[in-house]
Order: C-alpha cells, then structure tokens, then sequence
C-alpha cells in the first residue's frame, strides 16, 4: 500500500491546494501536457495503445472509444500524406531554396554537392571556376554579409596566419615595419 506524504504545499508554485504526485492541479496538469508532447513518450503510449486494440476484451468494452481513435488516426494519416507532397518547389511558401542565417549570410541550394552552400562561397567558386581549397576564404570588401556580387567579393588564403589578414596588406605592413626599425634593409 502506497504511503500518501503529509498535507503541504505544492512542490512547484508553493499552492497548499494540491493534488496526488504533491502537485496542485494546475502544476499537474503542465506536467501532463509536458509530457505528452514528449517523443519518447508518444511511441511508448502508441505501442501500449496498438496491444490493447488488438486484445478482442478490450475492443468489445471500448468499441466507440477505438472507432473514433480510428477516424482521428485516418485523417492525421491522410493529411501527413498531403503534408510530405507539399515540399521543396510544390509547397507553395518555397522561395527557391534560400535563406539567410542568423549570421547575416545567404544560404543557397549546392547544384554539385547537394544539401545548402553559402551564397559567397558559391559565386566565388563560379569566378574561379573551382572548389575552394582549404585555408581559402571568401571576404566581403563592404563588411554586408548579404552582398555577393563578385565585384564585392575578394579571396583570401591563410594557410598559417590568422584571419582576416589580405596578402597585399602584409606586404605593406612588413615594408612598414621595415622602414621604421631597419631602413638599410630595404635598399
């Protein structure tokens, strides 16, 4: 016999109006709704749900129970069906495959490798007329993330420095540093 727990609050929002499991009813009914959008949970309660349509005691006590069950299956079948047919181009929201992230990039749709590219990385390899190889990154001269003409566009390689560094910049900075500690070097 289950021992029930001394009156007292509610374990979650303190209210001394509770029900069984030491919650009041309005916490238990969270809990309940929390758990039944829970995954795990839904395929547990769907096979428990099949064994007991397939028990005949069960179906002959429950008969309108399983037929509405039934109905309500059905249709949810019927219009995932519809739901599966309307993606890519045939769903009518479909804006050619591309979005911009939360970064501020553009993302487009791979025509080579599949899945989604970033829209820079994209054009840049269409300049080139090449994958980039690795330690190869795509700048925008203006800072806009979103802008990808290739007039915008510049490569940058930085296979062991840091980044964000152009090779022509680091001459120039290098001949600065020489002009200011060793100018005899530099004739």
């Amino acid at each position: 016999m289950r021992r029930m727990r001394p009156p007292g609050p509610c374990s979650r929002c303190g209210s001394m109006e509770r029900d069984l499991a030491n919650r009041c009813v309005p916490c238990f009914q969270k809990a309940q709704q929390k758990m039944a959008r829970d995954p795990k949970w839904q395929r547990h309660h769907a096979a428990v749900m099949r064994r007991r349509f397939r028990d005949p005691e069960y179906r002959r006590k429950n008969i309108e129970t399983i037929r509405k069950t039934t109905r309500t299956l059905t249709w949810r079948r019927r219009h995932a069906e519809a739901g599966r047919r309307m993606r890519g181009s045939n769903h009518p929201g479909w804006k050619g495959g591309r979005f911009v992230d939360r970064n501020g990039y553009v993302w487009v749709l791979d025509p080579i490798g599949g899945g989604h590219i970033r829209e820079h990385i994209l054009v840049m390899e269409g300049i080139l007329g090449r994958r980039l190889v690795k330690g190869e990154t795509v700048h925008h001269r203006n800072g806009r993330r979103d802008d990808n003409r290739p007039e915008n566009l510049e490569l940058w390689y930085s296979p062991g420095q840091p980044s964000g560094q152009r090779s022509t910049d680091l001459v120039e900075y290098a001949r600065g540093i020489m002009r200011l500690y060793a100018p005899q070097e530099l004739k």
